[in-house]
């Protein structure tokens, strides 16, 4: 189906294919998912969360399989003061935003330990 309305849209209707596949992803999701039992929905939710993290690792492996080692040395400096920057961002965000969060009314404090493990 999903296949089916991308050639009907990109080849015979000349409109974005891919908005055609997502507009019949939903049309189908939204007629079918009622007549799916509830243990049937649950164990799609949850094949489907495990493929995600398969397609997530997958992804993070490729682009990681893209990056040559020799070319990352090479510009050490500028990496060092990235790195040194994202530390003191997150620093700064950590230890200034949160005590202001846990100002807010019904928040639930987070303590100097948990603080500084984020």
């Amino acid at each position: 189906m999903a296949y089916a309305a991308f050639l009907l849209a990109e080849e015979m209707l000349h409109v974005s294919g891919v908005m055609a596949t997502v507009a019949a992803g939903l049309t189908l999701g939204g007629w079918g998912r009622p007549k799916i039992s509830p243990a049937v929905t649950e164990q799609l939710a949850q094949m489907s969360e495990y493929f995600a993290f398969v397609a997530n690792a997958l992804i993070f492996l490729l682009v990681g399989l893209q990056v040559n080692p020799g070319e990352l040395l090479g510009s050490w400096d500028l990496l060092g003061w990235t790195i040194l920057g994202m530390l003191l961002s997150r620093l700064l965000v950590v230890f200034g935003l949160t005590p202001l969060l846990n100002r807010l009314p019904e928040s639930q404090p987070v303590g100097r330990r948990y603080l500084t493990v984020m």
